[in-house]
């Protein structure tokens, strides 16, 4: 179902540091770099740190929570005051998703690129994610990539539309979107076909 493409196809450099799959080795990496380049470890130190916090022992992916919240949100609903609360929350999670950062440069486009992959590949191998009536049934990979689309157009689309913030969301919204197509096989095409089923 995956591409065999790998999205970090180039030698190991800051660019595409996300390649070291241990947080606590990766997050020394970069350390390293201060001395050759200080500017950009300093920043992708930043991403690092935005992305993601140890308590215990454990990583926590904070873009994934936050994912994860924004797709079990309700939609606006017609009550004013509910409205209010929920779009703050919504504006909340997209800020913990990094849309708040005035430097939109490349490492952020690449922090993203790389929760995008991830999130695409933890769900393409998940059993969880790829069953249906509770576990006794596996989804077609056809099924489990339309999905997957589902999820990346309700999260980073539908609700932040629904409260009037489509325009934060649109920059991760894009990156997800891109990356789908990139490793999914024939990703541009499902694509398109979960769109046509969404409007019918």
């Amino acid at each position: 179902m995956l591409n065999s493409k790998n999205i970090y196809d180039k030698p190991r450099e800051i660019n595409n540091y996300h390649e070291i799959k241990e947080l606590s080795e990766r997050r020394a990496y970069l350390q390293q770099l201060y001395d050759s380049a200080p500017e950009d470890a300093a920043r992708c130190l930043s991403l690092f740190d935005s992305r993601y916090e140890q308590k215990d022992n454990q990583w926590i992916d904070k873009y994934m929570r936050a994912f994860m919240m924004l797709l079990t949100m309700n939609r606006a609903s017609g009550l004013g005051f509910l409205n209010n609360k929920r779009k703050k929350e919504v504006s909340g999670y997209l800020t913990e998703l990094g849309l708040d950062d005035c430097t939109m440069d490349s490492f952020q486009i690449q922090e993203w690129v790389d929760f995008a992959a991830c999130y695409i590949g933890s769900c393409t191998s998940s059993k969880a994610y790829g069953s249906a009536f509770l576990g006794m049934i596996t989804m077609p990979d056809k099924n489990i990539a339309m999905k997957i689309a589902a999820d990346i157009d309700t999260a980073l689309h539908e609700v932040p539309e629904s409260y009037g913030l489509f325009e934060k969301s649109e920059p991760i919204f894009n990156i997800f979107k891109e990356t789908y197509f990139q490793i999914l096989e024939k990703g541009e095409d499902l694509w398109q076909e979960y769109l046509s089923s969404r409007t019918h």
